[in-house]
C-alpha cells in the first residue's frame, strides 16, 4: 500500500579531523542541532559502530518536513550567505555537504534545482547528497 505522506528533510553536515566541533560551531555562531567530537562513540545505542575519527557538526533545516524542498532551499541558502564568510574561514579544515531526504508520498517524482542554489553549494565547495525513499511503508527519517 503506498503512503500519500510526503516529506522533505534538508541537512548540512560539517566534519573536521583537526577541529572540535565546538570550535566549529563557534566559528557560524549557530548551535547545531547535532553535534559529535572525534573519540566519541558514533552511537551510543550501538556502541559496535565504533568511534568517531572525526568532529561533526550538523545544521538541520527547522522548516516542518511537509514544508515544500523550495521552501528548505530557501532555508539553506539563507543560512549558507549569512555564514558564508564564517564557512568559508572553516574550508581549509572541514568537509561540507549538504544531504536532502525526499520522499513524494505517491513513489514517483522529482525536483529541480535551480542554478542559485547549486551555485551557493559551490562556491563553498559543497558536496550534495540527495536520498530519494520509496513511499510503501516509509516515513521521514529520525
Amino acid at each position: 500500500m503506498m503512503s500519500d505522506e510526503r516529506w522533505v528533510k534538508v541537512s548540512l553536515c560539517i566534519r573536521s579531523k583537526t577541529l572540535d566541533a565546538d570550535h566549529i560551531h563557534q566559528a557560524i555562531g549557530v548551535k547545531p542541532s547535532r553535534l559529535g567530537n572525534r573519540g566519541e562513540l558514533v552511537s551510543k545505542r550501538s556502541p559496535q559502530a565504533g568511534v568517531r575519527d572525526h568532529a561533526l557538526c550538523i545544521f538541520e533545516s527547522p522548516l516542518a518536513s511537509s514544508d515544500t524542498l523550495q521552501e528548505h532551499l530557501d532555508w539553506l541558502s539563507n543560512f549558507l550567505k549569512t555564514h558564508g564568510a564564517s564557512l568559508r574561514s572553516l574550508a581549509k579544515a572541514c568537509d561540507f555537504d549538504v544531504r536532502i531526504g525526499f520522499s513524494s508520498g505517491s513513489g514517483q517524482g522529482g525536483f529541480v534545482l535551480d542554478s542559485a542554489p547549486l551555485g551557493d553549494l559551490a562556491a563553498l565547495g559543497i558536496a550534495l547528497y540527495v536520498d530519494l525513499y520509496p513511499s510503501e511503508g516509509d516515513g521521514a527519517p529520525d
